[in-house]
């Protein structure tokens, strides 16, 4: 089983090929600390047996219309030596549309990694950059859909290098919320002449592994806002004794009041999804921006089966790329 790789693409060819080309590296040299830097890939078996993990096996990038139809071309790039960054870019290739100049350059980065395939997957999902809602919900689809394939679901990196600040918390939401375990990383250059190379350009602290947030609350708490939502105000007690009757399962760590109200409400209270009013809970002003998302989720659950099947959509285009 090898690794599903979202990545955000603009506009720059590098935000995609050069942290490949780093793990391609680090893939075929394979010493003590890249053993270690890939150890958490794979399947126990895998790993136990002494066998190579972390390996590609599909690349799904998040990006524009016009990025998919070349309305918008990529910037100018510079074929570099692998580890090496050039002073001065000279003879730079000329700008040209990011979907071919892509098919050009992703084969030979990707053999290193790719393990014996012949191709790879290669998906494209269209995002709206100005919409965060709007991507989640995309970003949310695809990567269910990886997860649901096979008993184990896909392993998926995300790269948070390339695209732009919505499409990048988009993807940090849709693994935050669905609880998805995943792993997050981004590349940083050296100097405005490494933005534009292909090939990674050195590698100390050029690949930064990063934390996922744990931003998905208790499984309980939405179901407690919403029940303060239907009453529109409630008393702490009161919500207690509803929750007890309704959602026992979920809260029963809270035997008593003062344990329900320190480990459920307060941190409710702190997130500003409910608030307070003398002795009354209400709905805080968090909740309606938090909902679309949950709805978003309820909407998708069990909707999707595979990324082969995503496919059918028209944001979300699937296809087999040579090695």
């Amino acid at each position: 089983m090898g690794v599903y790789h979202f990545m955000g693409l603009g506009r720059s060819v590098g935000a995609v090929t050069g942290p490949l080309s780093y793990l391609g590296h680090r893939f075929q040299r394979w010493n003590n600390t890249d053993r270690e830097f890939f150890g958490a890939s794979g399947e126990e078996c895998q790993r136990v047996q002494g066998e190579k993990v972390g390996d590609v096996q599909a690349l799904v990038l998040f990006t524009t219309a016009e990025v998919l139809d070349g309305t918008v071309q990529c910037y100018p790039y510079c074929i570099n030596q692998p580890g090496l960054c050039p002073k001065g870019v000279s003879n730079p290739q000329s700008a040209r549309p990011i979907r071919g100049v892509l098919h050009d350059l992703l084969p030979k980065i990707l053999r290193p990694l790719a393990k014996g395939r012949n191709c790879i997957k290669l998906y494209w999902c269209r995002v709206d950059r100005t919409d965060l809602l709007a991507t989640f919900r995309h970003a949310a689809r695809v990567l269910l859909a990886a997860k649901s394939v096979g008993s184990l679901g896909k392993e998926t990196w995300f790269n948070l290098t390339g695209g732009n600040n919505v499409t990048n918390l988009a993807l940090q939401l849709s693994a935050a919320l669905t609880g998805s375990p995943a792993r997050f990383y981004y590349v940083q250059a050296q100097n405005p002449d490494a933005e534009k190379c292909i090939h990674y350009t050195h590698e100390e602290s050029y690949f930064v592994d990063l934390p996922l947030l744990p931003i998905r609350p208790h499984e309980a708490s939405r179901h407690l806002v919403e029940l303060v939502v239907e009453r529109g105000s409630i008393e702490t007690p009161a919500l207690f004794t509803q929750a007890k009757e309704q959602h026992w399962s979920q809260i029963q760590d809270a035997e008593n009041l003062d344990q329900f109200r320190n480990q459920y409400v307060r941190p409710l209270l702190f997130q500003e999804l409910i608030t307070t009013d003398g002795e009354m809970l209400r709905p805080g002003r968090r909740w309606p921006l938090m909902r679309p998302y949950y709805e978003t989720l309820d909407a998708i659950d069990g909707s999707v089966s595979s990324l082969g099947n995503l496919a059918k959509n028209d944001w979300f285009e699937e296809e087999d790329l040579p090695l």
